[in-house]
């Protein structure tokens, strides 16, 4: 693909609110009283979700390819104004790691698109075993499309330099920026929006954020010189990532009112009514952890 350096912004962005705040999935049992009325159905727990926050990110694309079923089900469960972003699928990024993987990518991007103006963006995350290397960079790069928002997330370390900053602001790819143990925290804006994923400071997944933690990460997220930040919370521990994302988007002072009534109908994968489709975990969690905090995370 040719580069672009100034991808236009999709027409869908342009009424929207400047700040998509969420949750990384919505399918979580142990959220059934720290976030969901305990007696909610499950059927409704996404329409619960979406009155809450304008935006969420879909992991378990990440297990399981989408299928255009799938994806044309979300788009019919979402609200207005509400918008997906769907985590590529694992088969691509940590399976073959870029290797002869264009046309699965592009097939990625064109089930994607059945989101229609529901669709946020692509997350692509590299694995953790995958060191900074320009010709791994390059490979990735030139398979992605800037034509959609596509983001890419970094696991380790060393691929938080300048170079790889430069390369993607070329091609107009979102580097995600990330709060997690052993990473640094990098705020840098390299396309026309910019990415965050909070997935615990200190401790992956099972961390709760402090009060002037999220004052800090309000303040960043006003200065990136961007159309629109995208924010999820991964910390789904004990529910403190609807917790945490709630409160950020109250300090940001954008975003649907949080709201404790019942919603509609919704919320059933779309073939088979539960599990992996339905835009939470799909990994189990191990004995003795906190509820959601598997290792094989998103």
């Amino acid at each position: 693909m040719p580069p672009t350096k100034s991808p236009p912004t999709p027409l869908y962005w342009t009424a929207m609110p400047r700040f998509r705040i969420g949750c990384s999935g919505w399918t979580y049992p142990h959220w059934a009283g720290p976030f969901y009325p305990a007696d909610l159905a499950e059927r409704d727990w996404f329409p619960f979700y979406a009155k809450a926050f304008n935006t969420v990110e879909v992991n378990a694309t990440f297990y399981r390819f989408p299928t255009e079923a799938m994806v044309q089900a979300w788009a019919r469960k979402g609200p207005p104004g509400f918008l997906f972003t769907l985590k590529a699928f694992r088969g691509i990024t940590h399976l073959r790691k870029f290797r002869n993987t264009e046309a699965l990518v592009r097939r990625f991007y064109a089930v994607a698109t059945k989101l229609g103006d529901k669709l946020g963006g692509v997350l692509f995350q590299l694995p953790p075993t995958l060191r900074f290397d320009r010709d791994l960079l390059r490979r990735v790069v030139d398979q992605l499309d800037p034509r959609y928002p596509t983001t890419l997330e970094f696991r380790h370390r060393t691929w938080f330099v300048e170079d790889v900053v430069h390369r993607l602001r070329e091609r107009g790819i979102a580097m995600c920026i990330v709060s997690a143990p052993d990473l640094p925290e990098f705020v840098v804006a390299t396309a026309n929006h910019a990415f965050v994923r909070f997935h615990g400071r200190d401790r992956w997944y099972a961390y709760r954020y402090a009060e002037e933690e999220l004052h800090e990460w309000a303040e960043r997220l006003r200065g990136l010189p961007v159309d629109t930040v995208f924010a999820y919370f991964n910390n789904d521990a004990y529910g403190w990532a609807p917790q945490n994302a709630r409160r950020l988007v109250e300090l940001l002072g954008e975003g649907p009112s949080p709201r404790r009534d019942h919603g509609g109908r919704g919320g059933q994968e779309a073939d088979q009514g539960h599990g992996e489709g339905i835009g939470g975990r799909v990994e189990r969690t191990e004995v003795g952890e906190p509820p959601g905090g598997s290792a094989h995370r998103g």
